[in-house]
């Protein structure tokens, strides 16, 4: 079912896809470092078809609504019927288009948590004859480690052919997506030029990562805040609506037409939520 819907998304969007796949760089280091077995032009147009499936449906379902209450339906409703799909399709294809970088900060959260509480461990052991491969051993006996343990296996591996660990770890600090990790490794490359000691390495490396994640409480709640004073603008802007809905109506103007308003305007403060909560 997959290939047959794959083949289907290309058959329609591999050509308006490959327009501009020399602008998608960055998108296919993304796909390509969250593990996504597919290639931008493949990701891409199934992202499209699913997108386009999505808008016919919430179309379709606007349109059933409106009937369903009976509210006068002509030109100008449909219209903004298109308009409202649209915009949610966007936000739709959005995520799809996110989703491999979404993936990739979960994985790079999830190793800088594993070295966080690796380094914990390692610096209780405090053995004076540890050597940098001795790390990577113990890396893989730590039953949180699961990222981590790939690694270290990995550098391991590539270190007994080439029969040299410094180079394997500075080729490995250079493709990963962390920057925690690409730290790590470095610190352990000085480890074995002999610029530094392992012991005052971890020492330092848990105190810059404790910096860190206070650095980023404050962030999450400065974000935080903002999420809330939003949340407060737009219960506002609903409650105004909503009152100056029934006092309008009174008047004689058609609740239906209000209605059309308040869900025009919806769909543009959700779009301005997300941009602000994405800065």
């Amino acid at each position: 079912m997959n290939k047959i819907f794959t083949k289907i998304a290309l058959f329609f969007f591999r050509d308006i896809v490959k327009l501009f796949e020399p602008k998608l760089s960055g998108l296919k280091r993304s796909i390509k470092n969250s593990g996504i077995n597919q290639d931008v032009v493949t990701y891409l147009s199934n992202s499209l078809l699913m997108s386009f499936i999505f808008f016919v449906m919430f179309e379709f379902l606007i349109i059933f609504l409106l009937i369903f209450v009976n509210i006068y339906f002509d030109l100008i409703s449909f219209l903004v019927t298109i308009f409202i799909s649209l915009t949610f399709t966007t936000l739709f294809f959005l995520m799809f288009y996110k989703y491999p970088t979404y993936a990739i900060i979960a994985k790079r959260k999830k190793i800088e948590q594993e070295i966080q509480k690796s380094i914990k461990h390692l610096q209780v052991l405090k053995d004076p004859n540890m050597t940098v491969k001795d790390v990577l051993l113990i890396l893989q006996k730590f039953d949180f480690n699961d990222l981590l343990t790939k690694e270290s296996k990995r550098v391991l591996s590539m270190a007994d052919l080439n029969k040299n660990l410094r180079s394997t770890l500075d080729y490995v600090r250079k493709s990963t997506y962390s920057e925690i990790e690409n730290e790590f490794f470095r610190k352990l490359i000085d480890v074995i030029d002999k610029k530094e000691s392992l012991q005052k390495i971890l020492d330092e490396f848990l105190e810059n990562i404790e910096q860190t994640i206070r650095e980023e409480k404050e962030q999450r709640k400065a974000k935080t805040n903002i999420l809330f004073q939003v949340n407060m603008f737009l219960f506002l802007i609903v409650f105004f609506l909503l009152s100056g809905l029934f006092f309008i109506a009174s008047e004689g103007v058609l609740i239906g037409q209000i209605l059309m308003v308040i869900a025009v305007l919806f769909p543009v403060l959700e779009v301005l939520l997300i941009i602000i909560l994405n800065k």
